[in-house]
């Protein structure tokens, strides 16, 4: 179900009260438990991809934005043509 803007802002509001106050009833260490719970929830929800691996990836985005502000970077038929001649080298190996 899609939502406008002021209806999820309103949504988000709504639970954010509610989650607190059920918050507020509990003991640290339940608040504690229900933490836990939820970081179990959300890495499952990150799927195989551990921490590490998801600061690594944006590590490397990071850096292949910093090479296309540097200007290093190929055109996209560079590119093909790179790869085309990669693959030839390969199959004249193979050869």
């Amino acid at each position: 179900m899609l939502f406008n803007f002021e209806e999820r802002i309103k949504m988000k509001k709504s639970l954010e009260k509610e989650l607190t106050a059920y918050f507020d009833r509990l003991s640290e260490a339940e608040q504690q438990s229900v933490i836990n719970l939820l970081k179990t929830i959300t890495e499952e929800k990150e799927g195989d991809w551990t921490k590490a691996e998801i600061d690594e990836y944006n590590k490397e985005l990071d850096m292949a934005m910093e090479e296309m502000d540097k200007g290093e970077l190929y055109t996209h038929d560079e590119a093909v043509a790179i790869l085309k001649d990669r693959n030839n080298a390969k199959k004249a190996k193979l050869a």
